[in-house]
């Protein structure tokens, strides 16, 4: 009876190691997948570590190159369009837009829905000037296009868009405006009038 007892009672550890062993190797297993998951992640992580540093490099290659241009043809239109209310356009190092006025530098947000839409205006025209002189080609320079760039601006801001827009026809073979605010149809010599009727819409050239 005690060599049973005995026996029963190495055959329940005998067990017990076994379930123990069993974990063990389960969760040696699980180590491993996750080593080798680490492993591989920790290989990603210097790639994108690479390529990050890549496009900074890259980042600031281009800012370099395009933000003189950029602040030279916005800062002036948006300071002519404005008749000198504010001096000039300015892109930082993060490529945000500040706007100069009375000499101090204010983020783009600022200021009203009226002027940061001017803003944009003016800094798309210097975005695709810079953007034509950094690719060297001249084909870039031959259309530009907008969408609703009236809407916000007063009559007298209107003009000023007008004015500059003339002046950029020494530079642009086509300016493409989309527009809702007939008053200024007239300043265009090629009207594309779309109308929307009960059975769709229609256009006429006038």
């Amino acid at each position: 009876d005690e060599t049973q007892r005995i026996v029963q009672e190495h055959t329940t550890t005998q067990h017990t190691l076994l379930t123990e062993i069993e974990a063990l190797q389960q969760r040696l297993k699980t180590d491993e997948t996750q080593r080798s998951t680490i492993a591989k992640n920790m290989e990603e992580f210097e790639e994108l570590e690479s390529l990050d540093s890549l496009f900074k490099a890259f980042k600031t290659f281009i800012l370099d190159k395009i933000k003189p241009t950029i602040t030279t043809y916005a800062g002036s239109l948006f300071e002519r369009i404005t008749k000198g209310r504010y001096e000039r356009i300015e892109v930082d190092d993060n490529f945000d837009f500040h706007i100069y006025e009375n000499g101090t530098a204010y983020p783009i947000s600022r200021f009203s829905g009226g002027e940061i839409d001017l803003a944009n205006l003016c800094l798309r025209i210097g975005i695709s000037r810079a953007i034509a002189e950094l690719s060297g080609s001249t084909e870039a320079l031959n259309f530009l296009g907008f969408d609703e760039i009236f809407g916000s601006q007063d009559e007298e801001r209107r003009l000023e868009i007008l004015l500059a827009l003339e002046h950029l026809k020494e530079q642009y073979r086509q300016i493409y405006i989309i527009t809702h605010v007939d008053t200024v149809k007239d300043y265009f010599p090629n009207i594309l009038q779309v109308t929307k009727t009960g059975k769709g819409s229609s256009a006429v050239f006038q």
